[in-house]
């Protein structure tokens, strides 16, 4: 195993790990969260933020947002990152946050704020005739999140590109989901669920071969340890490293 080939596995065992726990804790919390989801829902939005964690915690949608993440992803290239890791970005984002958006239309579960509007009281009733609603009424298209989803995504990919600042993009993922159901858009099993979608998206490109070598194809090739291509060099003055006179 070559120096490149060795230093790229701590960032995707981590990865790998995120996207699993995405999934296991997705599906047993969402699914125990299914009986609790109004109670929930409304602890959460009854509680009180004072006026900059607000701000915080709204602002943080855009961590979840398909026009955030464009931005991020712009603000990347800009600082030069390479076009390989952007493609790893982008890629795994968007796969997750599109299919969660097409479940929906699978699905039809009117969302917290809308409950009262279509007569929801019991949590229980949360859960319309399959495919009943119309896709393009929002109202009707809570399960699963598609914030969510992109989030969580984002923030593994993220996470497998820069791992110094992994913690910082789970957090902000987690802020996002949170504001989610904070905002009355979502119920926190449509949250989990969302995540779960993040998650087999995120386990299924990080054991592919071609997804790990999309940001530096040399990783198949020889180690970049190995000699200059400049030469032999010799020390000058003040240890400075000048060309050898002999090699010129």
């Amino acid at each position: 195993m070559n120096t490149a080939q060795f230093s790229v596995v701590p960032e995707r065992r981590f990865a790998q790990f995120c996207s699993l726990a995405a999934v296991v804790l997705g599906v047993c919390l969402g699914g125990l969260a299914f009986r609790f989801d109004a109670t929930l829902t409304d602890a959460i939005r009854s509680r009180e933020l004072s006026g900059d964690v607000e701000k915080a915690v709204l602002l943080s949608e855009a961590f979840a947002h398909g026009s955030g993440v464009i931005v991020v992803l712009l603000a990347l290239y800009l600082c030069g990152v390479s076009r390989g890791k952007l493609k790893q970005i982008l890629l795994l984002t968007a796969c997750a946050g599109v299919s969660a958006n097409l479940l929906k239309s699978v699905f039809t579960r009117v969302r917290p704020y809308a409950r009262e509007a279509f007569s929801v009281v019991e949590n229980s009733n949360a859960f319309q005739e399959m495919g009943s609603g119309s896709f393009w009424d929002a109202s009707v298209r809570s399960f699963p999140s598609g914030h969510a989803a992109t989030a969580v995504a984002f923030a593994i990919s993220l996470s497998y590109a820069f791992p110094k600042a992994r913690w910082l993009f789970i957090a902000l993922a987690v802020l996002a989901c949170y504001q989610r159901v904070y905002a009355g858009a979502h119920y926190p099993s449509d949250v989990l669920w969302g995540g779960v979608v993040a998650g087999v998206w995120g386990l299924f490109f990080l054991r592919s071969k071609w997804y790990t070598k999309l940001a530096d194809p040399r990783l198949a090739g020889p180690s970049l340890a190995g000699p200059s291509l400049a030469g032999p060099r010799s020390a000058g003055p003040s240890g400075l490293s000048l060309p050898d006179p002999e090699q010129e």
